[in-house]
């Protein structure tokens, strides 16, 4: 079992204990007792036979009890050494064991760190083919781009011709509508002014004549009357110059030269000139006009219904009195007076028109003097061949403006069928300022119109 165990048989000289020595001893006390049996053999075998038993006896006891105490010493030290060999083993199986551990967590570290490694270098090589699939797609892209901005050059370059070739088209149509314009607008032109020249002559003719038949009139009627007062025959009433017109009785009674054959536009030119002659002489012979020196005109004109004026709402507006016609120069300068020939002749027609006021439906005239007109006013709409001449006034007085917390208001605005008046007095004006008349203008001119005033 020792040996099995790993320990090795003690050897008689080192298996003596004090189990033995006592032994020994005794077998020495045994073997050194009183002579008694000499006596006893001689005197009784027997008894030297008890005693020689009871010596082997007592010998094999003593071995025995020798025997049993080496054992029990041999047991005792193989107890010890088992115990010594044990706790070496364990030793020993600790330190393997520690060896174990140690090399299987080396093992284990050695394994994680492969497996690290492994995994490291699985995740760069799908990093790398990441990259190199996004390298991929992003040459792919460029190229696409690259491909799309060829095509976007390409289609840009063709729109860019396409739109060249149309720009020099339509530049070139342009040049021919502005060449057949210019044409057409100096055929015009030209017609225009023959007309005007033409007009102008018969006009011209026409104040001959008329200054003739004024004068033949005025002789006729001196000689009736000499003849009246000379026969003392009653004094017969010529009618008032309301009444006096083209064919009033005392021009039937006394007929100038023969004239020639009137032309349709001849006729109304006349007809216009006979108005403003007989509204003239209507507002000398009327009540004394009660207007300041100087007075600010507001027109709002109605857009004529003929021509191009039944497409373009619209007008250019100048205001004729008895010496010419007014130009506005805006809401902060007077109107400049210029005569009715260079007004509404062909330079100016296709000039400067209506100043300030072209292209507008209302208009503001400053400074103008109606008391050298007796009153008189016709707004004209300017237009191309033929001008829209406007039904004439006879203003006798203002449009009662005054300023109330900082508003004009004017409560007798003049009234006609196709366009409306404020008569401001020219004081009143400039205390309103630019910015209140404009707002008059803009809104329109109604009975109970009110304009902010500029602070």
């Amino acid at each position: 079992m020792f040996a099995s165990c790993g320990v090795e048989a003690v050897g008689p000289a080192e298996a003596k204990s004090q189990a033995e020595l006592l032994a020994e001893r005794f077998v020495e006390t045994t073997q050194k007792a009183p002579s008694t049996a000499p006596v006893a053999e001689k005197t009784d075998p027997v008894a030297k036979v008890n005693i020689d038993a009871q010596q082997i006896a007592a010998k094999k006891k003593a071995e025995e009890r020798a025997r049993k105490a080496a054992a029990a010493a041999n047991a005792a030290k193989s107890a010890e050494q088992l115990k010594a060999d044990e706790a070496e083993m364990l030793a020993a199986a600790r330190v393997e064991a520690e060896a174990r551990r140690v090399e299987i967590e080396t093992a284990r570290a050695t394994q994680e760190a492969a497996d690290r490694v492994a995994e490291t270098d699985a995740k760069l090589r799908a990093d790398e083919q990441k990259v190199t699939e996004l390298a991929a797609i992003a040459a792919q892209a460029k190229a696409v781009e690259a491909v799309k901005k060829a095509e976007e050059l390409r289609v840009a370059e063709a729109k860019r011709l396409a739109e060249e070739k149309v720009i020099i088209e339509a530049k070139a149509t342009h040049a021919a509508r502005i060449k057949n314009a210019e044409e057409a607008a100096a055929k015009s032109a030209e017609q225009a002014h023959q007309m005007e020249q033409a007009r102008l002559a018969e006009v011209k003719a026409l104040e001959g004549k008329r200054e003739i038949e004024s004068k033949m009139l005025a002789e006729s009627l001196r000689r009736a009357e000499a003849i009246r007062e000379a026969k003392a025959v009653p004094k017969i009433e010529i009618p008032t110059p309301m009444a006096v017109g083209p064919s009033s009785v005392a021009e039937r009674v006394v007929q100038g030269p023969m004239l020639a054959p009137q032309t349709a536009a001849q006729q109304t030119i006349n007809a216009q000139n006979d108005q403003k002659i007989d509204l003239a002489r209507a507002g000398d012979a009327a009540r004394p006009i009660k207007l300041s020196p100087r007075v600010t005109i507001l027109v709002i004109m109605e857009p004529g219904k003929k021509g191009i004026r039944r497409f373009d709402k619209a007008a250019d507006p100048v205001l004729c009195v008895k010496e010419g016609c007014y130009v506005s120069a805006g809401t902060a300068s007077a109107a400049e007076l210029r005569p009715v020939v260079k007004v509404l002749g062909f330079s100016n027609t296709f000039g400067a028109r209506a100043g300030a006021c072209q292209h507008a439906l209302g208009c503001t005239f400053r400074n103008v003097d109606l008391g050298s007109s007796a009153g008189f006013i016709q707004p004209v709409d300017m237009k191309v061949m033929v001008h829209d001449r406007r039904e004439p006034q006879i203003i006798t007085e203002d449009s009662d403006c005054r300023l109330e917390a900082q508003r004009l208001l004017c409560r007798r605005p003049v009234l006609a069928g196709s366009y409306r008046l404020w008569i401001i007095p020219e004081a009143t004006a400039e205390r309103a300022g630019s910015a209140a008349l404009e707002a008059a203008v803009r809104d329109g001119l109604p009975t109970s119109q009110q304009a902010v005033l500029s602070k």
